[in-house]
C-alpha cells in the first residue's frame, strides 16, 4: 500500500484556514515555545503568543474529524509565568474539545541546580527548575473512537506501559539539525495510542519531519507543513537518502 506523505513549505495558518471541514483524523505537534530560539529563518519570539495559539488551534479543531485526536507537546514559559499549557485547555474548552488526558515527558537533562541569586536558601523567591515537558491530548465529539485488531498500531504489552505511567522517560535529541526536535520515541507513543491505519496525520510544525518520518514508518498518510524552507530541504535529503539505501 502507498503511503502518502507531504512536507508542505508554508505558514501553517494559512494553509489549514484553506483546508475543508474534517479533513483530518489526528493532529500531532510540538509549536515554537517562543524562546527565541534560532530556527534558522523564522524568529522564535511571538509578541502575542496567546493570540497565536488560538489562531492555528481554533483551524486544527475544525478539520479534525468527530473522535479525531489533537496532540500538543508544549513546555511552559516559565521564566515569564506564562502555563501555555494552561492556555491551550483554555482555546481547546472554546473549541469544545474534551480532555482525554496528558503524560508528562521527562527529559533528565538537567544536571544540577542552581537558584536565582539571593534566594537560596530562603523562602523570599526560590526557583522551581524543570526537567519536564506536557504532552496534552484532546478529542473531539466523543472520547471512544473504534478502532479493530486490523486497525490497531498498537500492542497490548505497549498499552499497558505507556497508558498505566504517566511520566515518559525519554532521553532529548541530541543533534543540531533543530534546536527543539521531538524524539521518534515520543511520537510512535503518541501514534500508537491514539492513531490507527488508515488515519491521515497533520503535523502544523513539521520542523525537520519527525512526525513524517514516524508515519510513513507505521504505515500513515501524513501532511507537514514547515516555514522555514531550509528544514523542508532537510527533511527531502534525509528521505531521498533512506529510500536510496532501502
Amino acid at each position: 500500500m502507498m503511503i502518502d506523505t507531504q512536507m508542505i513549505n508554508t505558514d501553517c495558518v494559512a494553509w489549514m484556514g484553506q483546508q475543508p471541514d474534517q479533513s483530518q483524523d489526528i493532529i500531532l505537534t510540538s509549536p515554537p515555545y517562543n524562546l527565541d530560539l534560532d530556527y534558522g529563518h523564522y524568529r522564535d519570539l511571538i509578541p502575542d503568543y496567546r493570540h497565536w495559539l488560538a489562531q492555528w488551534i481554533d483551524q486544527g479543531c475544525r478539520l479534525l474529524r468527530n473522535t479525531g485526536r489533537f496532540i500538543i507537546n508544549i513546555q511552559p514559559k516559565y521564566s515569564d509565568r506564562a502555563p501555555y499549557h494552561h492556555w491551550i485547555h483554555h482555546i481547546m474548552e472554546k473549541n469544545r474539545m474534551i480532555w482525554y488526558g496528558e503524560r508528562i515527558w521527562q527529559k533528565n537533562n538537567i544536571t544540577g541546580y542552581r537558584g536565582a541569586a539571593g534566594s537560596m536558601g530562603r523562602s523570599s523567591k526560590p526557583y522551581l527548575w524543570y526537567s519536564t515537558e506536557y504532552v496534552q491530548v484532546f478529542c473531539k465529539e466523543n472520547l471512544y473512537r473504534p478502532c479493530s485488531a486490523e486497525q490497531s498500531l498498537l500492542t497490548m504489552p505497549e498499552q499497558t506501559a505507556w497508558a498505566k505511567d504517566h511520566i515518559w522517560n525519554i532521553a532529548p535529541v541530541r543533534q543540531q539539525r533543530h534546536p527543539a526536535q521531538m524524539p521518534e520515541q515520543l511520537v510512535e507513543r503518541c501514534l500508537k495510542l491514539f492513531a490507527r491505519r488508515g488515519d491521515q496525520v497533520l503535523d502544523p510544525f513539521a520542523g525537520v519531519g519527525t512526525t513524517m518520518r514516524v508515519c510513513e514508518r507505521l504505515g500513515l498518510d501524513s501532511t507537514g507543513c514547515e516555514i522555514d524552507p531550509d528544514y523542508v530541504k532537510s527533511w527531502q535529503e534525509a528521505r531521498h537518502d533512506t529510500k536510496r539505501e532501502d
